[in-house]
């Protein structure tokens, strides 16, 4: 999904306010949704997986700290990591 910055002479219809006076609008063609199970692993396992499936993400729960965690191939071939921090 891109997301395109306008600046707010109003909010959009599907829009949402964000810094500076600019709302950011879904740029949407074809959305699919889904939902599955988040499996609970050990993170080091998971490159060596997502490589033999051919995945550029893997949404899992670390085992160890039982955090929600994505990560993620970046455009320079390396791996990243988002530890989600509850709120």
């Amino acid at each position: 999904m891109r997301l395109e910055a306008r600046k707010a002479r109003g909010l959009g219809i599907g829009g949402s306010l964000g810094t500076g006076g600019f709302f950011y609008e879904p740029i949407v063609s074809s959305l699919g949704v889904g939902s599955t199970n988040v499996p609970r692993v050990h993170p080091p396992c998971l490159v060596n997986q997502m490589e033999l499936l051919g995945h550029d993400f893997f949404l899992f729960t670390d085992a160890d700290t039982d955090r929600l965690n994505l990560l993620y191939r970046r455009k320079d071939g390396n791996y990243g990591l988002i530890e989600a921090q509850r709120g």
